[in-house]
């Protein structure tokens, strides 16, 4: 059903790349502008004040010798939330992104020739400010500190990073970041590594959002603990300890 909805997807943003072509080239957006997909929805909407709004499909000419590719997502007074995708001009989906107020924030899964060789986690910084304090977790005590990071950056490496060799989807290296430093690096060269780090990782609590098995809490509002080592030895799971942060 989802490739069915991706090939609808592709069908409408063909038959419009022409008139993108036109809106993308204005420097400053007409207001109350649109145009009707072969769904019969509208699309490539601006509102009154010529902010782009709601679904959009824009093409990017070939430029520098990168070919040209166009993306369908949906924006919000001019700046892209939600889910995004790319193609490719003949169609092959080249990434999916995910964006808060424009920047990058969440998964984003990369492809080559269609197949899957990355999935990474970015954090949207605040950008109403020019420092932001974030907690973070320190990879040798476990616990958390708080870390200032200038905004102007937008959004940042954050999490687990996750290199697969097509087309079988094995993992060939895992790396972790913490606001764009990288804290854990790990290598797997054969296949048995690969499927014994996914099924360990799905595990974890960053992964599922749930504490261990065995471990109590009566601060539901605490998220749970996160873990960048993976002794081949470990038999049971024991949270790092935190200290409480003030948000």
């Amino acid at each position: 059903m989802k490739n069915i909805i991706t090939y609808f997807i592709f069908i409408c943003a063909s038959s419009v790349c022409y008139a993108q072509k036109r809106v993308v080239k204005n420097t400053i957006l007409k207001p109350n502008l649109y145009e009707i997909a072969m769904s019969g929805d509208s699309i490539n909407r601006t509102d009154h004040e010529g902010l782009r709004q709601g679904i959009w499909n824009v093409y990017h000419e070939s430029r520098y010798g990168d070919d040209a590719y166009f993306e369908i997502g949906k924006y919000t007074d001019n700046k892209k939330n939600g889910e995004w995708k790319t193609y490719s001009k003949s169609g092959t989906i080249l990434k999916e992104e995910n964006y808060y107020n424009n920047y990058l924030n969440g998964e984003v899964r990369f492809y080559d020739n269609g197949m899957l060789t990355c999935v990474a986690q970015y954090l949207a910084l605040r950008t109403d400010v020019p420092y932001d304090t974030i907690a973070v977790e320190d990879p040798i005590t476990g616990e958390f500190v708080d870390k200032v990071i200038p905004t102007n950056l937008g959004s940042v490496r954050n999490g687990f990073w996750k290199y697969y060799k097509p087309p079988y989807n094995e993992i060939r290296k895992i790396e972790e970041y913490q606001l764009d430093e990288l804290i854990y690096e790990q290598e797997y060269g054969t296949a048995s590594d690969s499927i014994l780090f996914q099924q360990r990782i799905d595990k974890y609590p960053h992964r599922s959002h749930r504490p261990p098995v065995g471990f109590w809490t009566i601060d539901r509002g605490r998220k749970p603990p996160r873990y960048t080592d993976f002794p081949e030895n470990m038999k049971t799971i024991i949270p790092n300890k935190s200290t409480k942060t003030k948000n």
